[in-house]
């Protein structure tokens, strides 16, 4: 008889529960973890309002993961016990995306709460590509591995200089966007807030500031709005020239 975990389980929207399951068996290439800690994304919210567009109920949530290993494939590095994080995106590995070595364009992509159960439960599998070492970090930091990981991406993408202007866009957490342009050194940061959904625009703001953005801008409404807004800035944040990065514009 498999043994049972618990999970908790979106079964529609506005409607989560505990429920026993199965745990999963780890294939040969897998990794099974105990989990630890999970963060609750924006993501989450939206699958527990009803408003995410490529989710099917009843769903276990949750991509933001750390844990334990309880069991490593023969031969890997990994060892059991040791922290980890976990890479919720599942790529194929054999699109076209995936052969180009874009496998965040895979098109048969799975993200682990979204198009497959996720992490909101005791003991998740996973391919051990998708498992990264923690050690060091607590449970809690190795948690904020991925949605922190999303702004050092764009920052590097970017390429940004000591002394450069920018504008980072709002979309869920002002002090993931500083703290990943912080190291850079820029000479003036702004944060722009595109979107009316929760927290409110008082919360986005006062968070924009305790992450040490210079200036606040909310552009909700109109797509105009929000250019005529932001194509410049000064090191004050009043008006001045603000040079765009083409790797960023065009991604």
């Amino acid at each position: 008889m498999k043994r049972a975990m618990k999970a908790v389980m979106c079964h529609e929207p506005h409607s989560l529960g505990i429920v026993d399951r199965p745990a999963p068996q780890a294939g040969d290439k897998d990794v099974l973890i105990r989990i630890r800690s999970v963060g609750l994304c924006g993501t989450d919210y939206h699958i527990f309002a009803g408003r995410h567009p490529f989710l099917q109920y009843p769903r276990v949530m949750g991509h933001e993961l750390a844990g334990e290993i309880v069991q490593a494939p023969s031969g890997s590095a990994l060892r059991v016990g040791q922290t980890v994080a976990v890479n919720p995106y599942l790529a194929c590995g054999t699109c076209i995306a995936c052969r180009k070595g874009k496998p965040n364009a895979c098109v048969n992509i799975r993200v682990l709460g979204v198009h497959t159960d996720g992490g909101m439960c005791e003991l998740l599998a996973v391919p051990e590509h998708a498992v990264i070492d923690a050690t060091g970090l607590t449970l809690d930091q190795a948690a904020m591995i991925e949605f922190l990981s999303i702004g050092h991406h764009a920052v590097t993408r970017a390429a940004l200089s000591a002394g450069a202007r920018v504008l980072v866009c709002i979309f869920a957490n002002a002090h993931q966007g500083r703290l990943r342009t912080q190291k850079r050194k820029p000479k003036s940061v702004a944060a722009l807030r595109t979107r009316s959904l929760a927290p409110s625009v008082a919360i986005h703001q006062s968070a924009a500031f305790s992450a040490g953005f210079c200036r606040f801008i909310n552009s909700t409404s109109r797509q105009s709005d929000c250019n005529s807004r932001t194509s410049t800035l000064n090191d004050s944040g009043t008006p001045g020239s603000m040079p765009g990065s083409p790797l960023t514009m065009a991604s």
